[in-house]
């Protein structure tokens, strides 16, 4: 559910911005932002938060307006849903920093499993002989079996990056911070930033598993 408004979100968000005034993309914006809540993803929403104020910001401080309109929109059409979420995070010890940091950083991706994204399954797709079992941690399989992307995706992305490095813009140094900032966090134990926003952001302390982060890796 969550990734599947990543694109909605991305889309209407876009377009609000680029209006001079309120219109109905700003709407469906904070109802894609809403999204994962109802689908008990609420990591989502904090990183597509994350990722709508980012691409305010590089438009003009002249978007702080839209970008307040987008936050409280979505709180409203969140809200019936945050009563019951915040009640499931408090029962499973999440909301009160119960959890442990080794069960936090379970299934973090381990550095040689970024193969994974310009090729399929190079590890196997079976739990049972999974062949990269030595880097799971002690853990039987993976919590996704593959970040694949794609060869030629991957190839596009490195000579896009390797194009702009020498004219770099500030939107493309914004789009190359956020990349290289959630592929530590993807990383977890292995890179030790996912621990870092344990405490620096209390709301981070509730999500688990930096290895469902991939996704926007491989976006």
């Amino acid at each position: 559910c969550g990734q599947s408004a990543v694109g909605f979100f991305l889309f209407f968000w876009s377009r609000a911005i680029r209006r001079e005034t309120l219109s109905v993309n700003l709407f469906a914006a904070s109802l894609a932002l809403a999204w994962p809540i109802y689908g008990g993803d609420p990591q989502y929403s904090f990183v597509l938060a994350a990722t709508g104020a980012a691409i305010a910001l590089a438009r003009g401080r002249e978007q702080l307006s839209k970008l307040g309109a987008l936050f409280t929109l979505a709180f409203l059409a969140a809200a019936p849903q945050l009563l019951p979420t915040l009640n499931d995070l408090a029962v499973t010890g999440r909301l009160l920093d119960a959890q442990s940091d080794s069960d936090r950083l379970a299934w973090s991706l381990h550095p040689l499993r970024l193969f994974e994204i310009a090729f399929p399954l190079p590890f196997g797709d079976d739990p049972s002989v999974f062949h990269a079992g030595s880097i799971l941690d002690g853990l039987k399989q993976p919590f996704v079996f593959s970040q694949y992307a794609g060869v030629f995706s991957a190839l596009l992305a490195c000579v896009h990056f390797g194009l702009r490095i020498r004219r770099p813009k500030f939107r493309s140094l914004l789009a190359g911070s956020g990349f290289l900032l959630v592929l530590l966090l993807t990383l977890g134990s292995h890179a030790k930033l996912y621990s870092v926003f344990f405490q620096l952001i209390p709301l981070w302390r509730s999500f688990r598993y930096p290895e469902r982060l991939g996704y926007w890796v491989v976006l």
